[in-house]
């Protein structure tokens, strides 16, 4: 009886061990291609504007970004017209903050 569990017990135990080294190989596929991926160049020809990773990017990569997504991308050109007709409204009566941002007035310890 003693031999029958030892050898349920050792069988048991390769299949474990078996089972380790096949996941922790499919793991290490996963980091590598990862890491490539990484490395990939992912350039969109947008620059950076303000903070929390904002990339201002054309219409043309805009149109291939939502080009799945029209309503989004309506939405967004309303958005940035209203925007643009409230900086021209506050340009006419003199009063536009739009050169201060937040880490020139740090920068000045205007805040």
């Amino acid at each position: 009886m003693l031999l029958v569990f030892l050898i349920g017990y050792l069988v048991s135990l390769a299949c474990k061990l078996l089972l380790g080294m096949l996941l922790l190989s499919i793991a290490r596929k996963r980091y590598r291609g990862m890491q490539e991926r990484e490395m990939m160049g992912v350039e969109t020809g947008g620059k950076r504007i303000g903070g929390w990773g904002v990339v201002d990017v054309d219409d043309d990569a805009r149109q291939h970004i939502y080009n799945d997504d029209p309503d989004s991308l309506r939405r967004l050109k309303e958005r940035d017209e209203k925007a643009k007709k409230k900086e021209e409204q506050e340009r006419e009566r003199g009063i536009s903050f739009g050169h201060v941002s937040r880490y020139a007035m740090v920068a000045k310890r205007i805040w």
